[in-house]
């Protein structure tokens, strides 16, 4: 009677008579056994001495291979302690706070400074390329734009780099492009002016020397683009024309070696609206010249010489 009347004082709603399981142990629970053994490709099947309490999840993480003895299995705690001391005061050190809307001057600075920004002005340099079509102003103004958006020098540099490379691609494209166009104009001035050709660049060029005789324009016609310029030549040989008519617009002090297809034409109108000319008179001492010429006009005209 009084067994169960001690049951009955002694026992709690979580008890077996109450709808409970087993009562609790006083026992300490038994260590758990590990999971199963580290992988092969770590430890080799080598059984490691891991501490009580130890998460057997953590069997596998190559980081610990280090601390652990490879022919007895036991963890050189002493190093782990070590280790784990230097990984904390490592903890913060490179630390890189972005800096916020209203972040100062300095505070972006230092930011930067960690990514690479050279905060030293003298140490931040960029070099021109070997013959370089950047002035000088332009690099300063590239660096003082880089410098004043916190650009490393070395992304600065790869930048100026490119935009030299873009310039002289730019710059070559250009010369090649205006080398054909050059040429282009000069073999149509050619087809137009025919064996005049060489005799109209040499009035062009009488003009030059004699009418205008200013070095300035002479050294600007050493540009192709003005002085091999179609427009600018014909220009030229128009003003000689009228300038030097009455020596017969020799360009030179050489005979003419030709004469333009226009020039050759208002020749032949001429000599066929003139009844009285050599050509036309048979018994005139001059006729057979006057045929020659004739000929020689209608070849210039077909722009032959």
């Amino acid at each position: 009677m009084n067994f169960f009347r001690h049951l009955l004082l002694e026992g709690e709603p979580d008890s077996a008579l109450a709808g409970g399981g087993t009562p609790p142990s006083n026992d300490p629970p038994p260590n758990d056994p590990p999971a199963g053994d580290p992988p092969v490709d770590l430890y080799d099947g080598l059984e490691v001495k891991w501490p009580e309490g130890f998460d057997n999840g953590l069997a596998a993480e190559p980081s610990l291979k280090p601390f652990v003895d490879k022919e007895s299995g036991v963890i050189n705690f002493a190093n782990v302690m070590k280790s784990y001391v230097h990984t904390k005061k490592q903890i913060g050190v490179d630390k890189i706070t972005i800096p916020g809307e209203h972040a100062t001057a300095e505070e972006l600075d230092n930011f930067h400074a960690k990514l690479g920004y050279e905060l030293d002005e003298e140490k931040y340099s960029l070099n021109k390329g070997e013959e370089s079509l950047l002035s000088d102003e332009v690099v300063a103004n590239f660096k003082k734009l880089a410098r004043e958006n916190r650009l490393p020098a070395g992304q600065a540099q790869k930048m100026m780099d490119f935009m030299e490379e873009h310039v002289k691609t730019s710059a070559n494209a250009s010369t090649e492009q205006t080398a054909a166009e050059i040429k282009a104009g000069l073999e149509g001035l050619q087809t137009e002016w025919g064996a005049g050709y060489q005799s109209n660049l040499g009035l062009a060029q009488r003009v030059l020397t004699e009418v205008v005789a200013d070095d300035s324009v002479m050294e600007a016609l050493k540009d192709p683009r003005i002085g091999s310029n179609p427009a600018v030549i014909k220009a030229l040989t128009a003003i000689g024309k009228k300038v030097f008519s009455e020596d017969g617009f020799k360009g030179d002090s050489t005979p003419s070696t030709g004469m333009t297809p226009e020039d050759a034409t208002i020749e032949i109108n001429e000599i066929m609206a003139d009844r009285k000319h050599a050509y036309w008179n048979k018994s005139h001492p001059g006729h057979n010249d006057a045929v020659k010429k004739m000929l020689k006009l209608q070849d210039y005209r077909k722009g032959r010489s």
